[in-house]
């Protein structure tokens, strides 16, 4: 077996760039990101004039947005999870199917991953005493996490090298892998920038936000280099396995060398070009090439006076004896996205691989001259300062450097790697079906949109491209599978298509036969069966090509509130006609679920694109604005306009006012009972304890009588401990209500339970009395928020366990009525 290693997949965010596409055309421009959207993330930290502390940096927009419901997340989690957390679970997914695999074909696989991540202050945002908060904020836990998400076997861990941590992760996922310890790994690196204090932000950006822009690597007008944000993730696989499985392979990684730095340097922090330049060495004898074999060098590129020249002195060293009359073309992709620090590395091998795939070498954004004092042709190098197109056939040989702050020098060589076969041209018959699939609605349509635009522009070859997206993609709630006879009747097929909703995952047991006919294939899809389509492709040789991958749904998970730039108009709480609460309804969910589109009376909140978070935001506003005290769990039982609007009008039609008026009636029936056990005429004051103004466990036992007597609650003795002043205890009583109250309460006791299900599954229905909690994809976690709503709702202490024993509705009701 060789050393080598492919490149199957990737993945990317920067600043305005989400996808290779969008990268190729803003490298081939020689653009750099400019400074200017530092005031949408104060915005979005509460911090005005935010570039104060962070200088020029270019910021990635929407971490504020994440799906949740793709991975099975609660929005409780979600809020708290670290955005390099979250950005990494979106861009793992994104390079799994770059690659053209599913997430099933990854399921309890010998996959793994290395991830590099900086930390940024999100947990100094979060309020304190949450032990999942803890855990997320912690970047060491982002592996496990997505291991646990995907279900993953492989070895799983992070490294931190400072700014070649991410290209380490590349060397070290190659190695797992060479010692066959798994089949397939991803790896890669985020970096984002959110310091909240000046402390913080000097730490952060080690004087990087004074540096000038552009940023311009090896040039005579270089001033330091400038911070940036970026995330990338690869999916790799051996050479020989790729091959194989068709796979298709951006790039070839053939050799990889790390070295530490030697004492004899200036200082811990500056570089040495004597170590650097070993471990190139080391990465080119792995390769089998020389220095004659080098067609390009992808740099550090720290644009600083130490680092730049150290850098082409030890690369002079290596190249050195190279006899070919070429220069070595010299380029950094930090000219275009910034330091990127964590994700520095992996940002330039994505960088190379966009090179091959575009068959070019684009140019060092910024360049005008080089720094004299720095001898580019001895060094057998030439900086590039316009696009270079390349021939398609030949041979590319890139040796790619990072080196970290704490001495640590990585040096990998990427070859590129042209396949020879190719499939037929014409759409084959077993090509005659497509099937697309959403976790929501929204997300099906945004997929059949991406997948429509592709198909009329791609020059891949039109077999490869159905297989890729039949048989490397997920299949969700919403899926609808069609049949055609040409790309053109596709096209327009899928310009209104609409989902078919199934409301249980596919059933693998429901195979039925299609016999590798497309329609009864489709038809069987539709119906709500599991459809194996590696073995539907069974005798076929078609390759895995680049397609649309997935389109996440924006859900907003941030740990502080979103700013609208309006405030609602509050409405006054005694609103009398169903009418006008059915429009003011209507305009609190145009909010909520952020649309302009008419809402009719009868539409679920929930198929309008709801879920339990928008669900909490849009209670809360009711509340607000009525006076009312609807709870969370309503929305599922009132989940229309005209039924919540119902539910409004007949709690009476309570402001806040009257709710006022009984509470201080309820406060001034206690007092009375205190003073009569007591036998006092002093005065007592709402916030004064039972027991300090000298009651005991047996006069607290004659208060509860009289209490419940004159109430008709079911007070208990050990009530007066929870609730030991007259304020806790009247809201205490308000809460439990009438025998009559109690009684109805003790009966929806089993509604609260199959809401709670519902919110902490985010499952809008579809729940069975004996579906265990677990079977619908209940975890730990999980049911620890179950036991939080459900305590909290219905005053009792349970905690997971109990919800291991009882795991049904039905048993679970059952349980916490007898408590």
């Amino acid at each position: 077996m060789s050393h080598k290693i492919a490149v199957i997949g990737m993945s990317m965010k920067y600043p305005n760039i989400e996808n290779a596409d969008g990268f190729a055309r803003f490298l081939e421009r020689g653009d750099s990101l400019p400074q200017g959207n530092s005031d949408d993330r104060g915005a979005l930290l509460n911090i005005p004039d935010y570039s104060r502390l962070t200088g020029n940096v270019p910021f990635i927009t929407g971490l504020e947005y994440f799906d949740n419901r793709f991975f099975g997340i609660v929005s409780k989690e979600a809020v708290e999870m670290q955005p390099e957390m979250k950005l990494s679970l979106m861009l793992a997914v994104s390079a799994v199917y770059d690659a053209g695999y599913s997430l099933a074909n990854l399921r309890g696989s010998d996959c793994g991953m290395v991830i590099a991540s900086s930390s940024c202050d999100y947990k100094r945002l979060i309020p304190p005493g949450s032990s999942s908060a803890y855990l997320d904020s912690r970047e060491t836990m982002i592996g496990g996490k997505l291991s646990y998400y995907f279900d993953l076997t492989g070895p799983v861990y992070s490294v931190d090298s400072t700014c070649s941590s991410s290209l380490l992760s590349v060397v070290q996922a190659a190695q797992v892998l060479l010692s066959g310890q798994a089949d397939m790994m991803l790896a890669g690196g985020t970096q984002l920038v959110m310091p909240l204090d000046e402390k913080r932000a000097h730490e952060v950006l080690l004087g990087a936000e004074t540096a000038k822009l552009p940023y311009r690597p090896f040039d005579k007008d270089a001033t330091g280099f400038v911070a940036g944000e970026g995330a990338g993730f690869v999916f790799l696989k051996r050479f020989e396995d790729a091959v194989k499985d068709n796979d298709r392979i951006l790039g070839v990684i053939s050799g990889s060398g790390i070295s530490g730095s030697r004492a004899e340097r200036v200082s811990l922090y500056a570089p040495d070009h004597l170590s650097q330049s070993r471990a190139i060495e080391r990465a080119w004898a792995q390769a089998g090439v020389t220095a004659d074999d080098i067609t390009e060098i992808e740099a550090h590129g720290a644009a600083t006076e130490l680092g730049d020249a150290n850098e082409v002195k030890g690369l002079g060293l290596n190249l050195s004896s190279r006899t070919v009359p070429e220069k070595v073309h010299l380029g950094s992709v930090k000219s275009n996205v910034g330091h990127t620090s964590q994700a520095a590395g992996i940002s330039s091998l994505i960088k190379v691989l966009v090179e091959f795939r575009e068959n070019v070498i684009y140019p060092i954004a910024n360049f005008s001259e080089p720094k004299p004092d720095i001898d580019f042709s001895g060094a057998h190098l030439a900086p590039v300062d316009k696009l270079i197109r390349v021939d398609p056939e030949a041979r590319r040989v890139v040796g790619i450097d990072s080196y970290g702050l704490n001495a640590l020098n990585v040096h990998v060589v990427v070859e590129n790697y042209n396949r020879s076969a190719q499939s037929p041209d014409k759409l084959s018959e077993k090509n005659n079906i497509l099937k697309i699939s959403g976790r929501t609605e929204t997300a099906f349509a945004a997929n059949a949109a991406a997948i429509r635009e592709f198909i009329g522009n791609t020059q891949e070859n039109i077999n490869d491209v159905i297989y890729t997206l039949n048989s490397g993609r997920d299949d969700f709630r919403f899926r609808r599978a069609v049949t055609f006879s040409s790309t053109a009747e596709l096209t327009e097929m899928l310009e209104n298509i609409v989902p078919i909703d199934m409301e249980k995952p596919a059933d693998r047991r429901k195979l039925g036969e299609h016999n590798g006919d497309p329609k009864k294939a489709a038809a069987l899809y539709n119906s709500g069966s599991y459809i194996d389509f590696n073995g539907y492709y069974s005798g076929c040789s078609y390759n895995r090509v680049s397609a649309p991958t997935y389109c996440f749904d924006k859900v907003y998970n941030w740990v502080l509130e979103k700013k609208t730039p309006e405030a609602v108009e509050a409405v006054p709480a005694d609103i009398k006609t169903d009418d006008d609460i059915a429009a003011r309804l209507r305009s609190i969910w145009k909010d909520v679920l952020e649309t302009e589109e008419d809402i009719s009376d009868d539409e679920s909140f929930f198929e309008l694109g709801g879920n339990s978070m928008l669900g909490t935001l849009m209670i809360e506003s009711v509340n607000e604005q009525f006076g009312t005290s609807v709870e969370i769990g309503d929305i599922y039982t009132y989940p229309t306009i005209a039924e919540m609007a119902d539910h409004i009008a007949g709690l009476g039609g309570k402001s806040t006012e009257k709710q006022e008026d009984t509470a201080e009636e309820t406060r001034s029936a206690l007092r009375k009972i205190w003073k009569d056990v007591l036998e006092t005429e002093e005065n007592i004051l709402d916030d004064e304890s039972f027991f300090e103004l000298g009651g005991n466990s047996m006069l607290g036992t004659l208060m509860i009588e009289s209490l419940n007597e004159q109430f008709g609650t079911s007070v208990e003795i050990g009530d007066i401990y929870t609730y030991p002043t007259i304020a806790e205890m009247a809201d205490h009583i308000s809460g439990s209500g009438s025998k009559d109250r109690e009684k109805a309460a003790e009966s929806s006791v089993h509604d609260t339970v199959l809401s709670g299900f519902c919110r902490v599954l985010e499952m809008d229905g579809g729940i069975g009395e004996t579906d265990s909690f677990f079977d619908l994809g209940g975890n730990l976690l999980l049911a620890d928020e179950l036991c939080e709503l459900l305590n909290e709702a219905l005053g009792t202490d349970i905690d997971h366990n109990t919800i291991y024993e009882f795991s049904t509705v039905s048993e679970l009701a059952k349980k916490l009525e007898r408590k």
